[in-house]
């Protein structure tokens, strides 16, 4: 009875093992050379043997120095794939079960034959369809362990169970030949065996298709390009915000003159920087491109250009990034994260009537008579801006002041109006 038992499980074993080496497995995007049903032949050799300097007894005789103990182990096995998990098209890992004899072959006169036999549960991990450079080596790195029980069966301390195990890698010199490097650990005798272990393998079976993950990767390269180029755009948005957009109110841009432009100098207690905003080009559509740059007395030096549709909406944006390289930013409905709205638009006559008063201011870029002074006190900050009617002045401010509820201070004004801007692209 124990004999049928016996052999309707081998033979129900090598159905399932059969069918699943003709069955088609699903495309990974990363696997390993591992398919269910292959079956693996492998020999393992290991030195298992250690020096000892000290007292000894051999023989009736005691003696005090070195002596030689231990095996040099030979394992021969097989191997076979039983199941690989594929999760949403990824199925690295590979699980089997593997059958192992060993011979123990004595390193010195103090030692004896040994013979033995496990079984080993198996799990290995492969890098295939990784696709980037130098992948080509990695994937055919195959890591692995085993563990399982293990039985001497010739034995001077006679029958023997323990525990056996291996861990190492391996590496396909081919698709399917592949030799590696290991630790054993051979727990069935009175000591326990383990040592350093070379082993070669030859893989029988179908090979599952690797897709790769070129295209996972080029998705994260863009996320990554994406999160970096967001660096940039939000230091734009911060200068953009304090040229275009400061006091609050935007001024609509439409009868600024080609070419024409101004530099803006920001003072506060950590320093100052200067902004220059020029437009570069108006096209007939009403659109225009501008010009937006900040620069310190120190040398630093950032320029942007960017287009503005005739709706005021910012739609494209050229900057340098650290490599010195021109990129490219397009800005839609989702990523704008400023949107200039219609009641943001003022004209001259507008401010005037929010004007408390029109005073002749002087700074660096000149005297402008006749300028509208705004002034806003709004929970605890308070502002004050200057504006002319000189239509070449982009924004029409020549001066500004804000304080914050803390007390912190900047005070801005226009350093240098600027002319002969026109078509002076360097990035576009």
């Amino acid at each position: 009875m124990k004999k049928i038992v016996r052999s309707t499980g081998l033979l129900l074993l090598f159905l399932l093992a059969s069918a699943a080496l003709y069955a088609e497995g699903p495309v990974s995007q990363w696997g390993s050379y591992y398919a269910p049903g292959n079956v693996i032949p492998e020999i393992s050799l290991s030195y298992e043997g250690y020096r000892y300097y000290g007292w000894h007894y051999y023989n009736g005789i005691t003696y005090y120095g070195w002596r030689l103990y231990g095996q040099f182990g030979v394992y021969p096995g097989a191997e076979v794939i039983l199941w690989k998990p594929n999760i949403e098209g990824f199925s690295p890992f590979a699980l089997g079960l593997s059958g192992v004899a060993r011979l123990g072959v004595p390193l010195s006169r103090y030692e004896s034959f040994t013979v033995g036999a496990g079984a080993e549960a198996v799990l290995h991990l492969g890098f295939r369809g990784f696709d980037f450079p130098g992948s080509e080596y990695l994937e055919r790195i195959d890591l692995f362990v085993k563990l399982g029980v293990g039985f001497d069966f010739i034995n001077p301390q006679g029958f023997r169970a323990g525990f056996i195990s291996q861990a190492g890698v391996n590496y396909f010199i081919t698709d399917r030949f592949n030799v590696g490097l290991s630790y054993r650990h051979w727990g069935a005798n009175q000591y326990g065996r383990n040592g350093v272990a070379v082993q070669a393998r030859y893989r029988f079976g179908r090979t599952d298709d690797v897709e790769g993950m070129g295209e996972i990767w080029k998705g994260v390269t863009d996320a990554v390009g994406d999160i970096t180029a967001l660096t940039y755009v939000s230091q734009f948005y911060a200068y953009y915000g304090v040229a275009a957009y400061t006091g609050g109110y935007y001024y609509n841009p439409e009868n600024v003159q080609e070419g024409t432009g101004g530099i803006w100098q920001y003072k506060m207690d950590g320093g100052s920087f200067f902004i220059e905003r020029s437009l570069l080009e108006s096209r007939s559509d009403g659109g225009q491109w501008w010009l937006l740059r900040y620069f310190t007395k120190d040398g630093e030096d950032i320029r942007y250009e960017y287009f503005l549709s005739p709706e005021n909406e910012l739609k494209t944006l050229y900057y340098r990034d650290e490599a010195g390289q021109v990129q490219t930013y397009r800005f839609t409905d989702d990523n704008a994260l400023i949107k200039i709205q219609d009641s943001d638009l003022v004209t001259y006559e507008e401010m005037e009537s929010m004007a408390t008063r029109k005073e002749t201011v002087r700074v660096n870029a000149g005297t402008f008579p006749n300028c509208l002074l705004v002034e806003r006190s709004v929970n605890g900050e308070k502002s004050r801006f200057w504006y002319t009617d000189d239509e070449s002045v982009p924004g029409r401010i020549v001066k500004f002041f804000y304080r914050d509820v803390d007390g912190n201070k900047i005070n801005g004004e226009l350093h240098q109006k600027l002319g002969g801007r026109k078509g002076k692209f360097e990035l576009r």
